[in-house]
């Protein structure tokens, strides 16, 4: 499986290791495409419960969302993850955005 990240996203962080919405290539380019980042509207978002990622402010939703100023999206819905590695598996497989590292990513990322 391939993942993308989001092209509405804007790096934060070392190149290697920042966090962004990623997804699979076809759920971001499928019938609701995403264009602009209030288009996450539109999709689940999948957020990740692990507590060791909990706990990091940069994987919430609701933070990334204000940082980079988009409004109109409700953080608190989606699907919630208990695996750091099961929420990249379903956002490769299209169930959903995820919030992650790109470096946890890397493979997928590299396979499209």
């Amino acid at each position: 499986m391939g993942m993308a990240i989001i092209r509405t996203s804007w790096p934060r962080g070392l190149a290697s290791n920042f966090v962004a919405p990623m997804c699979s290539p076809l759920l971001s380019q499928g019938r609701q495409p995403l264009q602009v980042p209030s288009d996450l509207r539109h999709f689940t978002l999948l957020h990740d419960t692990c507590p060791s990622e909990a706990d990091d402010a940069s994987y919430d939703w609701d933070r990334w969302l204000r940082d980079h100023g988009v409004e109109g999206v409700d953080a608190s819905l989606g699907l919630r993850v208990g695996a750091s590695a099961d929420v990249l598996n379903a956002a490769a497989a299209g169930a959903g955005i995820a919030i992650g590292k790109a470096a946890i990513a890397i493979d997928d990322l590299k396979a499209g």
